[in-house]
């Protein structure tokens, strides 16, 4: 980071992973209060003026609360329809209401949007899709679902016992004990993208997709990839990295990306950790985290293999208009489930051949960041268990499912979730295979703790983290010892300020 460890710089809240995505008939009511803005299917605005209340006065209606995580135009599109159609055929007489904030909010907003609403007794019922990361934002606001577990004999033997666990928040987090705060909905493991047309134009294979798999006869790991990457990545004259004359213009082809995730994410790819130390207080930085960001660097600054912030010229230009992926000038990327949409630009695809590798191993092991996400009712909700009832719904339908992404942490709901995902991707990128099994065998290989487990002072580490990852990403001149014991120092100090160990 700039400057001295001890200058706490100002944080940016409006963070463009959390923008929210304008639908263009969105309609949105701004009530006279000035506190909400709802988006109510006609269904509720009957219901509501047949009872003479508004929507969240009605004992009937139960609120869905959509903002917390970016929302496309698709996503918009399917909760309304959804919503239309549980209202139109559940037999209880609870009518839902989709809520949204306005075009390009973000999560900032969306989290003060909350706030405001329940302190005023105005709170929203049921908030997701939502990460398990972003559930340290609402703390103990969200209700503990273990009484409406139970009372609706809702088995959970059908998860991976460490997802359940995931969603468990602590008593320290102002509830009265360990609280089951989220189902498991979707999981969103790391893998690795390639771009198969570069790839056959290189005259290189395809990529593992198995663990353990070699390549070139070579083991898959991360030094292998770089060599792999080094082939791939050319500048305008053509040469690749390779070349002894390399950079003398501008390059325009890249071997490997990690877009749009943050430090912890791109660090789990080279092994499990977590910047708080045992005792949940203390702040480390694990060895294979250090590794894989040092690699990182390396990746941008040294070898030029992976494209930096500031990259000025050549493919920067493209990869403005879309992501690094959907430019078709980049070869390999570690990408999750959710991404697979953003591989077009505009609905066209650059490329016509892709394909899913597992991510390579490092010390011998071989490990995938893993996103998980669900579904939360707040503990101010009136209707708790017709809330309930409505996001077992929302959770069991499969157009929603498709929608939203990420893959079924149910593992019987995969098969038809891989048949529709082809279904989808055939009208785009006809002819293309892609083996699917790459997905389970990376969650099988997840990290543990995840890369968004909890941190002491949760949200100010995290905009540290944020910052200093955005710093690496800029500044070529770097030293990453001092950079990771800059990095080391702030931490500790958010970690103070808390005054609350994690294991409380």
């Amino acid at each position: 980071m700039g400057g001295e460890v001890e200058t706490r710089r100002v944080r940016r809240r409006d963070r463009p992973e959390f923008a929210v995505v304008a639908l263009a008939f969105l309609v949105v009511i701004v009530a006279a209060s000035a506190i909400g803005s709802h988006y109510v299917p006609g269904a509720a605005r009957s219901q509501a003026a047949r009872s003479g209340a508004s929507p969240s006065a009605d004992p009937h209606v139960v609120r869905w609360f959509v903002s917390l995580e970016a929302q496309t135009p698709e996503m918009l599109a399917a909760e309304q329809t959804f919503a239309e159609r549980f209202n139109s055929t559940n037999t209880d007489g609870t009518v839902l209401v989709v809520e949204a904030l306005p075009p390009g909010s973000s999560q900032a907003d969306a989290l003060d949007r909350l706030s405001l609403e329940t302190a005023v007794g105005d709170a929203p019922d049921i908030v997701g899709p939502v990460t398990q990361g972003s559930l340290y934002g609402l703390g103990g606001s969200l209700l503990d679902l273990g009484p409406q577990i139970e009372s609706h004999n809702l088995d959970l033997t059908m998860y991976d016992p460490p997802l359940v666990t995931a969603l468990q928040m602590p008593a320290r987090l102002g509830f009265s004990a360990q609280a089951q705060v989220g189902i498991p909905y979707a999981v969103d493991p790391g893998f690795l993208f390639y771009n198969k047309d570069l790839f056959q134009a290189a005259g290189l294979p395809p990529l593992p997709t198995k663990v353990g798999d070699t390549y070139m006869g070579k083991n898959w790991d991360w030094d292998e990839l770089a060599a792999v990457a080094a082939q791939l990545t050319r500048d305008t004259a053509g040469r690749t990295a390779m070349d002894p004359d390399f950079g003398s213009d501008p390059i325009d082809q890249f071997g490997i990306d990690f877009p749009g995730v943050d430090a912890r994410t791109m660090a789990s790819t080279f092994g499990s950790g977590s910047f708080v130390a045992s005792d949940g207080l203390t702040i480390q930085v694990p060895s294979v985290w250090a590794d894989g960001l040092s690699w990182y660097y390396n990746a941008m600054w040294a070898s030029h293999i992976a494209p930096p912030e500031t990259y000025a010229d050549g493919i920067a230009t493209t990869f403005s208009a879309a992501t690094s992926i959907s430019s078709g000038f980049l070869a390999m990327a570690l990408s999750f489930p959710s991404k697979i949409p953003t591989y077009t630009a505009g609905g066209k695809a650059s490329f016509i051949g892709w394909g899913m590798a597992v991510l390579p191993s490092w010390r011998g092991v071989t490990t995938s960041p893993e996103e998980l996400s669900t579904f939360s009712i707040l503990s101010a909700s009136t209707n708790q268990s017709r809330a309930f009832s409505a996001m077992l719904a929302i959770e069991a339908d499969s157009p929603l499912r498709e929608t939203f992404g990420g893959m079924p942490a149910n593992p019987s709901l995969r098969a038809a979730w891989f048949a529709a995902k082809e279904r989808d991707l055939a009208l785009i990128f006809p002819g293309n295979e892609v083996d699917w099994s790459v997905l389970e065998t990376m969650d099988s290989h997840r990290a543990d703790p995840s890369p968004a487990a909890d941190l002491p002072n949760y949200t100010a580490s995290v905009g540290d983290i944020s910052d200093w990852f955005e710093n690496l990403r800029s500044n070529s001149t770097a030293d990453m010892n001092t950079e990771l014991a800059k990095l080391l120092t702030i931490l500790q100090i958010d970690a103070n300020e808390s005054g609350t160990q994690l294991n409380q």
